[in-house]
């Protein structure tokens, strides 16, 4: 990739700034963390731990359901999520009843938020106000405020903390807050992920799948920034001139040049631009023209000697220069190529009427031209001419690729265009013939070779 210029447009002075904000918060594996669930629905005081939840009691005989289609609990008068809660007995200031979950999906130094409404709760003997203690991993690390056991009004307590292992257990125990044993209800237990995102600038950069290419062909480009959310592409005489695709862009180019790209790439704390100067060279077709002069083929162009090949029906020639001289009819071909792989094709039809073989004394000739008209001209192709001191004779044609449409080994049969000696017959086009003679008296055959327009 040719020069880049490469620069942030927020002050020079600012190296980076990372700003804080809250993922979007997503429940992990807690389960059943509304205490919906009992197992035995439809029951209170069923001293029995919702479930997917464990005892984590050491006083009484763990939590009791407060369903409210089904018993008629006062405090509160409902449930902080759905339709129950789970209340439990507060024995002392660190015995009473609790419940626990191993919960997994935790991202190991990610910072996490327990959070879980309590209120009081009418569950007999309690009548000492109470605590909610969290538990990690059977350490008591938080305590919700003191409530009273006739307090009605749900409250939310919070928790946070740092997880070192992908799973831990979470603990609750209801416990008093000095005197008495109390009761305390709990209800919409959650667990949220609220790790900082820190932002950073964004940073622009770019692949692209070639640098030079030929007049009217296209790039890929494919953007490789960081951290942006928006991008800007700029393409210099390119088709798209400009582009907000994120992925990747297709540009084609139609005139030759040196042409610059640039991308900008913005999120909400700033942009980065890259300009890469000499990101496309297009690269012009070269130019020409065959002129056919009497006997001889001209190429008119600038392209140098050694930069193009001559073709005689797709064959190469032993000629080099700009001007040759036909010695057969075909499809003459010159395909001109420069520096690059942009190479023009020129080409030009050279025809003769036939080709005359060997004069006096076994004078033959050999049609280049059949019409297949049926019309006594032209209709059949041989060797015609003095053949009456003929001792070998060998016919065969050919088409383009190679394949034998007709032979014989008769100086009298006549090719009349049909494929393989059936009732089909072969397309117009250039076919190649082959023809081996041997004159009475004469030491050496002789071997004739061509081509046979095919006209209908």
């Amino acid at each position: 990739m040719g020069e880049c210029r490469h620069f942030n447009k927020i002050a020079l002075f600012v190296v980076s700034i990372l700003l804080f904000v809250p993922y979007d918060f997503v429940a992990q594996t807690i389960q059943n963390g509304s205490l919906e669930v009992w197992g035995n629905t439809g029951a209170c005081l069923v001293n029995a731990v919702p479930d997917n939840w464990v005892s984590f009691s050491n006083e009484g005989n763990n939590f009791d359901e407060c369903d409210f289609a089904v018993c008629g609990s006062t405090i509160p008068s409902q449930a902080a999520d759905g339709n129950i809660y789970g209340r439990a007995y507060s024995a002392t200031g660190s015995t009473g009843e609790g419940i626990a979950q191993e919960v997994t999906g935790f991202v190991p130094g990610n910072e996490y938020q327990i959070s879980f409404e309590f209120a009081g709760s009418n569950l007999l003997p309690g009548f000492g106000n109470s605590q909610w203690h969290i538990f990690l991993d059977n350490v008591d690390v938080d305590q919700s405020s003191v409530f009273s056991p006739t307090e009605a009004q749900w409250s939310l307590h919070t928790f946070t903390f740092f997880a070192t292992n992908a799973s831990h257990q979470i603990g609750f125990r209801a416990c008093t807050a000095g005197g008495s044993g109390g009761s305390a209800a709990i209800d919409n237990i959650q667990i949220q992920d609220v790790t900082p995102e820190v932002l950073v600038f964004p940073i622009a950069s770019f692949v692209q799948s070639t640098q030079v290419i030929c007049a009217g062909d296209c790039v890929l480009f494919t953007n490789n920034s960081q951290f942006e959310t928006e991008v800007d592409w700029n393409f210099e005489s390119g088709n798209p001139a400009s582009s907000q695709n994120s992925d990747e862009v297709v540009v084609c180019y139609d005139q030759p040049g040196v042409y610059s790209v640039e991308l900008i790439v913005f999120n909400e704390v700033g942009n980065d631009t890259i300009v890469v100067e000499q990101a496309v060279t297009v690269i012009a077709f070269p130019e020409g023209s065959l002129v056919l002069d009497e006997d001889s083929l001209t190429l008119i162009t600038s392209v140098g000697i050694g930069d193009f090949i001559w073709t005689l029906d797709g064959a190469p020639l032993s000629e080099s220069g700009y001007l040759i001289t036909p010695v057969e009819s075909g499809l003459y071909e010159v395909i001109l190529q420069e520096e690059s792989s942009c190479t023009t094709s020129l080409n030009l039809l050279v025809e003769e009427p036939d080709i005359f073989l060997e004069p006096e004394p076994f004078s033959v000739w050999i049609p280049n031209a059949i019409t297949l008209g049926d019309d006594g001209v032209n209709d059949v192709w041989g060797v015609f001419g003095e053949l009456s001191g003929l001792e070998t004779f060998s016919a065969q044609v050919f088409n383009r690729w190679g394949e034998k449409v007709f032979e014989s080994n008769d100086s009298n049969e006549r090719w009349t265009g049909n494929a393989f000696g059936g009732s089909h017959y072969v397309p117009d086009g250039v076919y190649v013939f082959s023809v081996i003679l041997k004159f009475r008296g004469e030491i050496e055959q002789r071997q004739y070779q061509g081509h046979i327009y095919v006209i209908r």
